[in-house]
């Protein structure tokens, strides 16, 4: 993970787009479990909680979430492994390993040659160190969710080190477009080009962020689907001008 220098700006946006984001936290340690519990509860984040690696597998297959945070001394699997169960049936589900280690850190590369294991499609995303730093864990989390990040006060913004695994960036910008047009003129046509997103949408980087597109239309809130397309939108020509030029 890398950090790179910015203005300050407000938090507020921040803290409340991780609301109602569904994370499963995979933890052993009681005491660690409820002080991550309050940190993500805190911000309304919608949390299933299991404290061994086969109860991490169970829920994995009967619930949809959008990121996973994992004790890496879990004592009942090796947390690699469970990386790799996990992998098989989400392929591109966030990771996120925590520990007291800095080796773990080190582990955790951004090349997959030099570590096979944070290769995005079978390993760990990226390390947070525990205690947990309440700055950092926010906007860790708000990265991989795939969020807008804005300074928490410390001047910090991430900066991705590597490319998420190829989907068709360029189909998912022009049913955005679409939708946009869509949804001022023509509500109905709007929700059936939903699904059509939503096809698109699996395996994205921005799954997290269609579930609030989904929400808001499913309530007729048309300026929050808006401003969620609108969003959407600037992040996928972000990345399709970083990760697919031409």
């Amino acid at each position: 993970m890398i950090f790179r220098r910015e203005g300050s700006n407000s938090a507020v946006d921040l803290l409340n787009s991780l609301a109602g984001s569904h994370i499963l936290l995979v933890e052993e340690n009681e005491i660690n479990q409820q002080l991550d519990l309050e940190l993500l509860q805190r911000q309304n984040v919608i949390v299933g909680c299991v404290d061994t690696g086969q109860a991490a597998l169970q829920a994995i297959q009967t619930q949809v979430y959008d990121l996973v945070l994992l004790d890496l001394h879990i004592s009942d699997m090796d947390p690699w492994v469970l990386c790799q169960h996990i992998r098989a049936h989400a392929p591109l589900l966030p990771i996120l390993g925590m520990s007291t280690s800095a080796i773990d850190r080190n582990r955790i590369e951004p090349n997959p040659q030099k570590n096979p294991k944070n290769n995005v499609a079978v390993g760990i995303n990226a390390h947070l160190l525990k205690p947990v730093n309440p700055v950092e864990f926010y906007k860790t989390l708000a990265y991989w969710l795939n969020l807008k990040t804005r300074s928490l006060g410390s001047g910090l913004e991430l900066a991705p080190t590597q490319a998420p695994a190829s989907f068709d960036c360029y189909k998912i910008q022009e049913l955005l477009t679409e939708l946009i047009l869509l949804v001022e003129s023509d509500v109905v046509a709007a929700q059936e080009k939903e699904e059509e997103l939503a096809d698109c949408l699996h395996g994205s980087p921005w799954q997290a962020s269609y579930h609030k597109i989904k929400a808001a239309m499913d309530t007729f809130d048309m300026d929050r689907v808006m401003a969620e397309l609108q969003s959407l939108k600037q992040q996928a020509d972000v990345y399709c001008t970083q990760y697919c030029p031409g």
